[in-house]
């Protein structure tokens, strides 16, 4: 999702701004559109990168969102309430804090 509006953004606006201007093909904004069509899609290709991370970013605080309120966001712990390395939570946290 995040690479689909990275490259609308990226190939669509520049086209779109260059198919607006050539309406009248002989208009001086159609003959410098034509012109700067590669400065266009640079300028655009960083604004598409940008509109990606920033879709990408979006998307992924939704999903933690949904996963915190549906309870199964992942903490590192696994079903037996141990985590990855074999491990309590309470084990790492009173190594971590040894006094009580």
């Amino acid at each position: 999702m995040a690479l689909a509006a990275g490259a609308l953004v990226a190939l669509g606006v520049p086209f779109g701004e260059l198919w607006r201007a050539c309406r009248a093909p002989t208009s001086e904004a159609c003959v410098w559109g034509k012109a700067l069509l590669p400065v266009s899609l640079g300028v655009g290709a960083v604004l598409g990168i940008a509109a990606a991370a920033a879709a990408y970013a979006l998307a992924r605080a939704w999903q933690r969102r949904q996963a915190a309120r549906d309870g199964t966001e992942d903490d590192g712990t696994e079903d037996d309430g141990t985590t990855n390395d074999g491990t309590t939570n309470d084990q790492r946290r009173r190594a971590r804090n040894p006094l009580p």
